[in-house]
C-alpha cells in the first residue's frame, strides 16, 4: 500500500513496482486479479479501483507472469468453494488450507490463480 501522502500517479506506481517485485522474488507464474463483477454500477469511487486492477496486469505481465482478470463467480468455480461470496469471507478454511487470519477472499484468488 502506498502512502496516504502520495498523488495518485505515484501512489499506482508505487503500487506496480511492489507487484513486480513481489512477482520476481517469489517466482509467481500464475496470477488471478479479482475484477470488477460486471453487474457492478460503475461511478467515480470505482475509478481508483479500475486503475489499481489495470495497473495490477500490467505488472505482471510485465514480471512475466500469466494474469486473468476474473470476476467472483469464476474465482469461486476455480477455487473449488462452494461458499457464497458472504460466507466465504468469515471462513478459516478453504479447499483444506487453514488461511487463519489471512483475507480470506485473497486466499481463494490466490487458489484460483493455482488451478488457472
Amino acid at each position: 500500500m502506498a502512502p496516504r501522502s502520495y498523488k495518485e500517479p505515484d501512489a499506482l506506481r508505487h503500487l506496480h513496482e511492489a507487484i513486480s517485485t513481489a512477482i520476481r522474488e517469489h517466482g509467481v507464474t500464475d496470477a488471478v486479479v479479482w475484477g470488477i463483477e460486471g453487474n457492478a454500477r460503475m461511478n467515480s469511487a470505482m475509478k481508483p479501483r479500475i486503475r489499481a486492477e489495470g495497473v495490477i496486469c500490467a505488472a505482471g505481465a510485465q514480471a512475466g507472469c500469466s494474469v486473468a482478470l476474473r470476476g467472483w463467480a469464476e474465482i469461486q468455480a476455480m477455487s473449488g468453494t462452494p461458499d457464497s461470496k458472504e460466507a466465504s469471507a468469515h471462513a478459516h478454511v478453504h479447499c483444506g488450507v487453514a488461511v487463519g487470519d489471512a483475507d480470506s477472499h485473497a486466499v481463494l484468488a490466490a487458489l484460483a490463480a493455482v488451478t488457472a
